[in-house]
This record gives structure tokens, sequence and C-alpha cells, in this order.
């Protein structure tokens, strides 16, 4: 079976709901995205993401190749950035963040 992959790693947001991005894979599909660390991903196709978990479970049910549009805030601003989910990569090139 083949898993979606973002390429991000994830933590519950601070302040509020939604998954913050702690570092983001060179590379990867998130990157190619323009998504950044830092960043807090707020909804997923519309549907809001309470925390890391949630973001998990919601990729978690999706294929490669998917595109998913990714509500995002970014140092109090709202964005839309979409994203083509890629194929969760080899255990030694996945931790391969950049900051």
């Amino acid at each position: 079976v083949k898993h979606s992959y973002l390429g991000v790693t994830v933590a519950n947001a601070t302040n509020g709901s939604g998954a913050r991005i702690g570092c983001v894979v060179s590379g990867g599909p998130a990157d190619t995205a323009g998504l950044k660390a830092g960043d807090v991903i707020t909804a997923v196709d519309g549907e809001g993401i309470s925390g890391a978990d949630a973001l998990t479970a919601n990729l978690g049910s999706r294929v490669p190749g998917a595109k998913v549009t990714f509500t995002i805030d970014r140092n109090g601003s709202t964005k839309s950035v979409q994203v083509t989910l890629g194929t969760r990569p080899t255990s030694s090139t996945q931790n391969n963040c950049s900051s």
C-alpha cells in the first residue's frame, strides 16, 4: 500500500487549533508548494484541522498524487496553498528537513 506524503513534521498549534509545521523536507511536496516552517495548517480542502493527529488522519486517507488545498495561517495572514501529495520515501531520506 502506498501512503501519501507531505514532507513535514507537525505539532499541535500552540495558540488555537491547527497543525504547526516544524520543518519542511527539502524537495518534498510541501517544499515544492511553498509551505514553510512555522505555518499553521488550519484546514484541508475546507475541513477544519484541530491538531497534528487530525492532519495525519486526514492525509492518511488520501493517495499519492492527490491534489489538496491547505488553508494556512502564516504570521497572522490566511493563505490557501495547493499541494500535490507525494509517495512516502524510504526512511533514510524522510527526515531531510530544511529550516
